[in-house]
């Protein structure tokens, strides 16, 4: 993997000299990507985590984004990839990794690729570090583009505490009145709440309540345990260990994640409390010294736009975190995203790109985003939602996608992840379109990990779960002739009656959860 990363900078991208610390004389090579047209503006993206790398698991996102002559701009985060050894080669000690170093890195590639200012995107994590960059050296930012935001440890913690409890706990609608009288009817069960609320987090960002009501009604019943099991270690999976080199490294960036931004403070007692998906790993942890800038207070000098992309299915940075962002900044605006949960630069990456583009031109207005997957585009007078054909408005982008040999050079990466969990379709053996990171598929990389149904092969896996008591055993025959994209093959379907999926000719459908590989 360090080869490939190596040559993708190669051709891409370059690296530079920096120091761990200001007055340090032991430096690092920090590694950054730039691909489409050379501009005197250039987007420069900041991923979440902390601990994502930009190089690797964004490759497809840089070709979108080439296709669309962006000229994006991506920085390895230090201690991570190909920013993560000294030039002795020793690996970056602990405390030389702190968001405002990080902040100082941005501003250094900024100075290499010789460019004045920049227009700044920050994905969860990356738009604390997006707005330390504004902060620290305001003259570098032409705009701000923030998704999934960051605002405050405590305040964020205290509206993320109170926005899932009232959505899946009391209750704020019909629909999440009947799920969250099923999570209070699993939590009365014994189901242990640290279990219950990774997994409700999960399948209700990227399915919604529908599916999440089927999945807690089964998991009354009794079904389900395994994929269950699964869903319950995503979460920390990314957070503990060494993680997978080049894409997700958590231990490098533990001084930033436990030290200045509070992911191990404790929790409330409360039902569905973030803090209990990182109580456990905490305790190896450094101890939270307090962040290292008090945003709500600088937001008010902001001197150019900031837009700020919400889905409304997120409960780690959900909308309340969002509109308070939009209050405070004199230029802010507010682009929701519909059907949608945490991170468009990993879920909707259209959507995301239709914002950059509209913030290029001057032009976002407040709009909601419909959340699909396929085409949306960005007008001279705003963002402006569409559900116009894929040969019309993104030729090449909706294709149909089945089953792949490889999921790191595959199609299957570039699905949306809301695809997988959409059951209105009648064809659940077809994903349509979409643009997700391939980070996850690298990252959560396990012999069917999240499903109950693989191949023979251990290259050729793909799970479902049936919730409806009787899976139908249809083979690919509803993809379009001619339309199977390279590196594929059709798969049949024997051997679903050996892993708990019933055959018994019943036209329900099939639930796709995740991409494994």
């Amino acid at each position: 993997m360090e080869k490939q990363a190596r040559r993708i900078v190669g051709r891409q991208g370059g690296t530079i000299s920096r120091p761990l610390h200001p007055e340090s004389s032991e430096r690092f090579n920090l590694a950054y990507v730039r691909t489409g047209p050379r501009t005197q503006l250039p987007t420069l993206v900041l991923p979440g985590g902390p601990g994502l790398a930009s190089v690797v698991p964004y490759r497809s996102f840089r070709k979108l984004a080439a296709r669309r002559n962006l000229d994006l701009l991506m920085v390895e985060h230090r201690g991570v990839g190909l920013s993560g050894r000294t030039q002795d080669g020793a690996a970056l000690p602990r405390e030389s990794v702190t968001i405002e170093s990080a902040a100082d890195d941005v501003v250094a590639v900024l100075d290499d690729v010789g460019a004045k200012k920049a227009v700044i995107v920050g994905s969860s994590y990356g738009s604390y570090l997006a707005q330390a960059v504004a902060v620290r050296h305001p003259d570098r930012v032409e705009s701000l583009v923030l998704d999934s935001p960051m605002l405050s440890v405590t305040g964020d913690l205290a509206a993320v505490r109170a926005h899932r409890r009232s959505v899946l706990w009391e209750g704020d609608s019909p629909a999440h009145g009947r799920v969250a009288e099923l999570v209070r009817h699993l939590a009365d069960a014994g189901e242990p709440m640290r279990a219950l609320g990774q997994v409700v987090q999960v399948v209700y960002e990227f399915a919604g309540p529908e599916i999440l009501e089927r999945l807690l009604r089964a998991r009354l019943r009794g079904r389900l345990g395994r994929l269950w099991s699964s869903l319950t270690h995503l979460s920390t999976g990314e957070l503990e260990g060494a993680g997978t080199p080049f894409y997700m490294e958590p231990a490098p960036v533990a001084g930033i994640a436990y030290g200045q931004l509070g992911y191990g403070l404790p929790p409330d007692g409360g039902p569905l409390d973030p803090q209990l998906t990182f109580a456990e790993a905490a305790v190896r942890q450094p101890d939270y010294t307090g962040e290292p800038l008090d945003l709500p207070a600088e937001l008010p000098n902001y001197r150019w736009p900031t837009v700020v992309v919400s889905g409304d299915r997120d409960l780690r940075t959900p909308r309340p975190v969002a509109e308070r962002i939009v209050e405070l900044a004199p230029q802010g605006v507010l682009v929701p995203l519909a059907n949608s949960g945490h991170s468009a630069l990993d879920t909707h990456q259209l959507a995301l790109l239709d914002v950059i583009h509209a913030t290029l031109r001057g032009g976002v207005d407040s709009a909601a985003h419909d959340g699909e997957p396929n085409c949306s585009v960005a007008s001279q007078g705003g963002l402006e939602a569409r559900r116009d054909s894929a040969d019309r408005c993104c030729p090449g982008d909706d294709e149909t996608v089945a089953l792949t040999s490889r999921c790191r050079r595959s199609h299957l990466a570039r699905a949306s992840f809301n695809s997988f969990f959409r059951l209105a379709s009648t064809r659940p053996w077809v994903i349509r379109g979409g643009t997700a990171s391939d980070a996850y598929c690298r990252v959560l990389r396990q012999p069917c990990g999240v499903g109950l149904w693989s191949t023979s092969s251990r290259t050729q896996m793909r799970c479902f779960i049936d919730l409806g008591g009787a899976a139908s055993a249809r083979e690919l025959r509803t993809i379009p002739p001619g339309r199977v994209p390279p590196r594929t093959r059709r798969v049949g379907t024997t051997g679903l009656g050996q892993t708990g999926l019933r055959n018994q000719g019943s036209s329900r459908e099939l639930l796709p959860i995740l991409p494994t590989c």
